[in-house]
């Protein structure tokens, strides 16, 4: 079985902070899912990151901000 339509909000003035907040919480979201004996669809899980040019500008380097 699969976790549907599964969200995870997160905000945070640094991209490298909101980046290990993120991990940590899917860590969390991970181990419920393994108890509850669902899975993730890796190939169709994505990620929505917004914020504004300039910010991102400054994180290029950033895993997040990768485009690939």
């Amino acid at each position: 079985m699969f976790a549907d339509d599964t969200n995870v909000f997160m905000t945070n003035c640094s991209l490298s902070e909101l980046t290990n907040k993120l991990n940590v919480e899917l860590a969390k979201v991970g181990t419920w899912v393994k108890a509850n004996k669902l899975s993730f669809n890796l190939g169709k899980t994505n990620y929505t990151l917004f914020c504004s040019k300039k910010k991102l500008a400054y994180a290029q380097d950033n895993p997040l901000c990768q485009h690939g």
